[in-house]
């Protein structure tokens, strides 16, 4: 059996590790992959770890998606890749290029005969909803369930780079997420950040996150927002981004995404970065 494996930081990694043989991993924290060597050791099988597999990665973030080129170590028993890779992933965010070179390493271990083009095509055919979705709408509305504070960083830092200026954020998250390290990294981004709950299938903590939104100097003047009906937080943020022109990320929850999903119901929310209308910036 193989597994291809990457996890948040916030699960539970060793009762994960004890169901992949052999493994590729992604970069984890230091704790962490002690757990996933234990297990391969134990096991006597093989475990490839991305920090020690990648070579080098360049990745260039545009609203067509993410170029990136990718170059592998040559590891003991690990694949062996004539080329570095050359891709564009339809995802933007930066972290995508390390999820791409992951996927490509196992694919590349498990398929040995398959060439550079193939993977370069599949991973250029790869896409998630959700995941920095950008939406064809004027101004650009983007969707993206990051959920942890690493991942909502990257997305942050993603979106202020694709569409600097003035920008609004709905924000909503669930009650074991740490709000605390989200509120310092949403509310100096944003220009107006607008509180909610994930759905009402996800428990959230609103009492928490409004205290530590609001605790935040940026949080002064107007700029944050709470309002805990979801459906009319959503609307009322597109409303007033629209108003504004200006473009609104929804974030926080891959719950509040689905509820954005189906309450906004886009007619074409193309994964297709070549049927992408222009960027938008304010």
């Amino acid at each position: 059996a193989h597994a291809l494996f990457a996890c948040a930081a916030d699960k539970d990694v060793e009762a994960m590790a004890g169901i992949v043989m052999p493994a590729f991993v992604a970069e984890q924290a230091a704790e962490a992959r002690r757990v996933f060597e234990n297990v391969a050791e134990g096991r006597s099988v093989p475990l490839f770890s991305m920090e020690d597999a990648i070579r080098s990665i360049e990745a260039v973030s545009t609203t067509r998606g993410l170029d990136a080129t990718i170059s592998f170590n040559r590891l003991a028993s690990g694949p062996v890749f004539a080329r570095p890779l050359s891709v564009r992933l339809r995802m933007p965010n930066a972290i995508q290029a390390r999820n791409a070179a992951l996927a490509a390493y196992a694919a590349k271990y498990l398929l040995p005969d398959i060439d550079e083009d193939a993977i370069e095509l599949g991973l250029s055919r790869a896409w998630l909803p959700g995941r920095f979705e950008i939406l064809p709408t004027e101004p650009p509305i983007v969707l993206d369930g990051a959920h942890t504070v690493r991942s909502l960083t990257l997305t942050a830092q993603t979106f202020t780079a694709l569409f600097p200026g003035h920008a609004h954020a709905l924000f909503a998250c669930a009650a074991d997420k740490d709000v605390e390290a989200m509120a310092g990294i949403v509310m100096p981004a944003f220009g107006k950040v607008t509180l909610t709950r994930p759905g009402d299938k996800k428990s959230s903590d609103m009492e928490r996150a409004v205290a530590a939104f609001s605790a935040r100097p940026e949080s002064a003047g107007g700029r944050l927002s709470v309002e805990e009906r979801f459906a009319e937080a959503i609307l009322r943020s597109v409303a007033e981004a629209k108003a504004a022109g200006v473009p609104l990320l929804i974030t926080g929850s891959f719950y509040l995404v689905t509820e954005a999903k189906r309450i906004l119901s886009p007619p074409t929310a193309n994964p297709d970065p070549e049927t992408r209308g222009p960027s938008r910036s304010a």
